[in-house]
């Protein structure tokens, strides 16, 4: 540290800046102290040729973040390698600026990316290449830099159902004597919209072609056209509606 002495006569404290000369620290409105990250920069970086180096390798331990502006007229492949001991290198993550697509290390054409430094050394060299010059601006920061949480991108390519609600439906009119086989194969029964009333509970199996087993769902006798029943029971062998003539009558939603 060393002494300055303001304009009213009082001690200032102040250190050498980046370039070895003696500054004082400045304050805000309220008298704290400001403070700003550190970067260093490398610039006119090149490669033109298979393992060249564009970034050389560079102790980054004092640096928490990069970026890397790739430009020039180049076909092939650059790499952003991280080592530790300087000998084994592997492939950092980077992120590309204008649409926060997650690169594992490589890039193939010219862009901004940016990323953590996780290691000790860094170095970008051409692991393929075609043709041309790469050209490069490198940037360190000691500060790290904010990176956005990558989701995925889910596109529609057909109508999307919810399984739990059932992906077909039968129709059982009231007063049906005879067993309706809904499905004669393990699925769900999800839903029963009730569209006419009846005297009696219905009875819904977990059965392939007939009313014995494992019951999977009752209809109510007391239950009023318009009423839902959501079930969500899945059947291990089909599902089977008991024929009864005092049944009412119900669309049944199914997978």
């Amino acid at each position: 540290m060393s002494g300055f002495i303001g304009n009213d006569g009082s001690e200032l404290i102040g250190g050498l800046n980046p370039s070895g000369v003696v500054q004082a620290f400045t304050t805000d409105a309220l008298g704290r102290i400001l403070s700003a990250g550190g970067y260093a920069e490398q610039a006119a970086l090149s490669a033109g040729s298979l393992n060249a180096l564009l970034v050389p390798v560079t102790d980054v331990s004092s640096y928490k973040a990069f970026s890397l502006q790739v430009k020039g007229a180049w076909s092939g492949t650059l790499t952003v390698q991280g080592s530790n001991d300087g000998t084994t290198w592997n492939p950092i993550n980077s992120i590309v600026s204008d649409n926060f697509t997650v690169l594992n290390g490589s890039i193939f054409g010219n862009a901004l990316v940016y990323g953590p430094l996780p290691c000790r050394y860094l170095r970008v060299p051409m692991t393929g290449y075609t043709s041309g010059t790469a050209q490069g601006t490198l940037e360190l920061y000691t500060y790290d830099i904010p990176v956005l949480t990558v989701g995925a991108l889910a596109t529609q390519s057909s109508n999307w159902t919810m399984a739990n609600d059932g992906t077909n439906t039968t129709a059982i009119a009231a007063a049906v004597a005879t067993d309706t086989v809904i499905k004669n194969s393990a699925g769900r029964l999800a839903k029963i919209l009730v569209t006419a009333t009846g005297a009696g509970n219905t009875l819904i199996y977990d059965n392939a072609s007939g009313h014995t087993g494992t019951v999977i769902g009752v209809i109510k006798s007391t239950a009023s056209v318009g009423d839902v029943i959501d079930l969500k029971m899945p059947a291990a062998n089909g599902i089977t509606v008991a024929g009864n003539a005092a049944n009412g009558g119900f669309t049944v939603s199914w997978t």
